[in-house]
């Protein structure tokens, strides 16, 4: 099991860390647990990484050591009211050129290896104009715009002051592998079961926590069920030894429970999935793309362009269908969120990278005031493949849809 006291403890000196580099009031940092509105551990990716909320709202995603996404109240890209732009209005204090130097710095001081800002030169994204005059906001990228596979990292900048007010990490470069590391030998816990289990059926000795043989069987039983109902083709491998256990672990998702554990399977063919309270929760195919917090690949976004033919609208409404009719989820509870497109897809019969990644969000009520993504609640994401109109990941995050999942199970188990 992870220690989830302990991560949280490194991830609060991780942020205090990167405080150093980019400056945040000291009201918006978190130092305690009690300083948070939620708090997730573990992603598909890594049961080490980390998702903090304070309660003011400033977000912090932590992965690799290192904190590789950061996004405040004050982002202007992460408007989603239109009615709150005036507290963005103003005049632009700085040149284009101080603008590109801050973003630089400020990246050249979170480098770990390399010389990653060497993709350049930096692409300006300016924010749009509003009653004639331009919103003294603007994101600076290096290796292109974030659509691009060359993406190196990014920065928002309020111009009115020289705040960063929102930066993302995509490279390798700026993460501390050794750190990682060292962080995994001191909060994994192995698991006792695994150490009785018998001499046949002992997997190796890995130092990260790892489900039973016995247990991993069970939960590969039940996604087998959960893919025949919605139509997902579970690939080659479906075996006990097709698990790759290496990347096989049980990790503490605080969102979910603080006692029962997730139990992530990963195959050697690169099919993955999760499982709470033996009730599979998510599924990532081998081709899926959109697998962590912001992750992402450049060889694969060459990799995975096609035609564009289908269309996003449509293929959610399918999905909502299969999990109404075939895995008993309410249709009052679905209703309540939202689908939207976490980045803009391509257009129809366009020849672009061909995924599109679907979230369904609840927005709260927002009479006379601004609200911003990060105050809804994602209830769950679908990754589909545009020119198949293939599922090829989804993930429920919200309590309340993993719940009518396990009841769901539960009522229909013999």
């Amino acid at each position: 099991m992870v220690l989830t006291n302990a991560l949280l403890s490194i991830a609060f000196g991780i942020v205090a860390n990167f405080t150093n580099v980019v400056p945040i009031p000291d009201e918006a940092v978190p130092k305690r647990v009690e300083d948070l509105a939620r708090f997730i551990v573990g992603s598909p990716s890594s049961p080490l990484d980390m998702f903090l909320v304070d309660r003011k709202g400033t977000e912090f995603e932590i992965s690799g050591g290192v904190v590789r996404h950061f996004d405040s109240p004050g982002s202007y890209f992460g408007l989603q009211d239109p009615r709150s732009i005036d507290r963005y209005r103003g005049s632009s204090q700085l040149s284009s050129n101080e603008v590109v130097e801050i973003a630089r710095k400020t990246l050249q001081r979170l480098v770990r290896n390399g010389d990653p800002l060497r993709k350049g030169p930096p692409f300006v994204l300016y924010a749009g104009i509003s009653n004639g005059q331009r919103i003294p906001f603007c994101k600076v990228s290096w290796g292109g715009p974030v659509t691009s596979p060359d993406s190196v990292g990014e920065v928002e900048i309020d111009e009115r002051d020289g705040r960063i007010v929102f930066l993302h990490l995509w490279h390798p470069a700026f993460l501390d592998y050794e750190f990682a590391l060292e962080i995994s030998n001191r909060v994994f816990r192995v698991d006792p079961v695994v150490k009785r289990a018998t001499e046949e059926s002992r997997v190796p000795k890995y130092q990260r926590p790892h489900p039973s043989p016995e247990f991993a069987g069970l939960v590969i039983r039940d996604w087998l069920r959960f893919c025949g109902k919605i139509g997902i083709s579970p690939g080659g491998q479906t075996n006990l030894s097709d698990i790759n256990w290496d990347r096989t672990w049980l990790y503490t998702n605080g969102l979910l429970s603080a006692t029962n554990a997730v139990c992530q399977v990963r195959f050697k063919n690169g099919t993955c999935f999760e499982s709470f309270r033996g009730t599979t929760i998510g599924h990532f195919s081998r081709e899926a793309f959109f697998t962590g917090y912001w992750d992402t690949n450049h060889e694969g976004m060459i990799r995975l362009r096609g035609p564009i033919f289908k269309h996003w609208e449509e293929l959610a409404a399918n999905l909502e269908k299969l999990l109404v009719n075939k895995l008993a989820i309410p249709t009052n509870l679905i209703s309540g969120f939202k689908p939207s497109p976490e980045v803009k897809p391509p257009e129809f019969q366009s020849v672009e990278f061909k995924r599109s990644e679907i979230g369904w969000r609840h927005w709260p009520p927002h009479p006379g005031r601004s609200i911003s993504v990060r105050e809804s609640t994602l209830g769950f994401v679908a990754e589909f493949d545009l020119e198949t109109g293939q599922l090829e990941l989804i993930y429920f995050r919200e309590p309340r849809f993993v719940d009518a999942l396990v009841r769901s199970r539960l009522s229909s188990t013999p």
